[in-house]
């Protein structure tokens, strides 16, 4: 019920437009992988959910546009590390959701594993079902999958190998983007430990398909789809909507949403029963349902109330009211939780140095007729100078830099006009105070504009270092790369990989030119 297919916008017969696989992860967001999708717009992909046979997909699946496409900031198309993306849908999907590991152990070597995936089951030859595929796999050790001839100490942490020594089964083409699903004790007994990223052929000897170990990201992926609950996450160490760390009976997602779990105040006045429970703030990603049954045996059924304004508590938490007659004053009542349906706006996680990649339009929020989305950015101790830069070849770009806390402050940055001829619409540097967050809004210039955008967020000190290359330039640039040069993070870990960079100075050359780089080496 979670399985999506991605299909070519344009090509209305499903099985045709079809080219990659997908999970649901939440009525809005799915999971794919991230060479799937990159170089793409949002309006280039349809979604296929529910599907089980794409030449007959069924009247219970749904086709559903993209709004937007969310690119792993640490993508590296060389080595295929950090390759996954997540695309937000234009209307939610009716699939069931599958979650995301909260546990590495689920997938440890030997355990056994479920891929599944309407891609070529001919190894090359372009055999394409149209009904889906599955098979099991077992999680392989990172350094049995290693030191195999087909890779040779070029996978990552961030790689989940799969597969048998002796070939045989396998993922393949067309498959990419699809889970790898491993067993859960908890509902629905599923979660997804990997997506199919690459291998070297399909289904050969002693080459394992590898799979983006998608554990490793889920900070950032829930930080998309539930933010105001993946910030609670990171603030008391854990991890997973269902997990029970504590033993208390109660899921993380609980003890988020329900502070002081299932208990009601009840308050008899004017003719009128009140019922009171604490929750937070701001937490759209749950849904609150109070109940009533004559015991605490139950059966429990929905209470339809009046629901009153919030009454603050403590910074953070308030009381939800509800009001019913005084004459429902009978039995017992309790409030649970489920999770929302609903698209949620909020913070989307940003680290430094990092970037991040985007879409504004209508789902976004909204302020001033301009869309907006926002970032929470948190420092090391002892950084120095940091540049924020926002590109945009849609709209005119402007950026709100926050410091939040006490005695904080807004910064905006819409110095250019968002002309951006230069390829950088808006630039701000500053030094971050010692211990404070900041929240960064990207926005537009103007009311009512929508597009892509690049957020960057870097060192503007080692930027100044880089040196120049102008052009044109008559002579080659003599240059070595040894062990003294700088290990490219994109790279590592993995095989090691050093570089030079160079700063390219285009002020001498018409817009809109053809420019040629090349580089030889003996």
């Amino acid at each position: 019920p979670w399985m999506v297919a991605l299909l070519d916008a344009d090509e209305p017969d499903d099985y045709d437009g079809f080219y990659c696989g997908a999970s649901l992860i939440h009525p809005y967001w799915v999971l794919t992988a991230a060479h799937c999708v990159i170089g793409s717009r949002a309006e280039d992909i349809n979604v296929l959910v529910g599907a089980n046979d794409l030449a007959n997909p069924g009247g219970g699946s749904q086709r559903i546009a993209v709004s937007e496409i969310v690119v792993s900031p640490t993508f590296n198309d060389f080595t295929m590390d950090g390759d996954f993306a997540l695309l937000r849908l234009a209307e939610p999907a009716n699939g069931t959701p599958i979650p995301l590991i909260d546990d590495p152990s689920h997938a440890d070597p030997e355990v056994e594993a479920t891929v599944t995936g309407w891609g070529d089951t001919t190894d090359g030859q372009g055999s394409y079902p149209s009904r889906l595929q599955e098979v099991e796999l077992p999680i392989v050790d990172l350094e049995d999958a290693n030191a195999s001839p087909a890779y040779l100490g070029t996978l990552t942490q961030n790689m989940l190998p799969a597969g048998l020594a002796e070939g045989g089964k396998d993922s393949c083409q067309g498959d990419s983007g699809g889970p790898l699903l491993v067993p859960s004790p908890h509902s629905p007994g599923w979660v997804q430990a990997g997506l199919v990223s690459f291998g070297e052929g399909c289904a050969e000897p002693n080459s394992y398909g590898i799979y983006t170990r998608i554990g490793n990201y889920r900070d950032f992926v829930t930080g998309h789809t539930r933010p105001n609950y993946a910030a609670w996450e990171r603030a008391n160490g854990r991890s997973g909507e269902s997990a029970d760390p504590d033993e208390n009976g109660r899921s993380n997602f609980e003890e988020w949403a329900l502070p002081d779990g299932e208990v009601i105040g009840k308050q008899v006045s004017g003719g009128f029963l009140y019922l009171r429970y604490l929750r937070p703030d701001v937490a759209p990603e749950a849904k609150y349902i109070v109940e009533h049954a004559a015991s605490a045996a139950g059966p429990w059924s929905a209470v339809a109330g009046v629901e009153l304004p919030m009454e603050p508590v403590s910074p953070g938490f308030s009381d939800a009211v509800m009001r019913l007659p005084q004459s429902a004053n009978t039995g017992v009542f309790r409030v649970r939780v489920e999770f929302s349906a609903d698209l949620v706006p909020g913070d989307r996680p940003l680290s430094y140095p990092g970037t991040a990649s985007g879409e504004l339009g209508l789902q976004d929020g909204l302020s001033n007729s301009r869309h907006y989305k926002t970032y929470t950015l948190d420092f090391p101790s002892g950084t120095g100078p940091v540049a924020i830069s926002l590109r945009s070849t849609d709209f005119k770009a402007a950026l709100e830099l926050e410091a939040l806390g006490a005695g904080g402050s807004t910064v905006t940055i819409d110095d250019n006009g968002g002309v951006g001829l230069q390829g950088t619409d808006e630039w701000y540097e500053f030094t971050p105070e010692a211990g404070r967050s900041y929240r960064v809004w990207v926005t537009t210039t103007d009311a009512g504009e929508e597009g892509t955008y690049q957020l960057n967020v870097f060192d503007p000190v080692a930027l100044e270092a880089v040196p120049v290359l102008t052009v044109p330039r008559a002579k080659a640039l003599p240059g070595t790369l040894t062990a003294s040069d700088l290990a490219d993070p994109f790279f590592l870990p993995g095989s090691t990989y050093y570089k030079d960079d160079y700063l390219l100075d285009t002020s001498t050359l018409i817009p809109g030119g053809m420019l040629e780089l090349k580089m030889t080496s003996k």
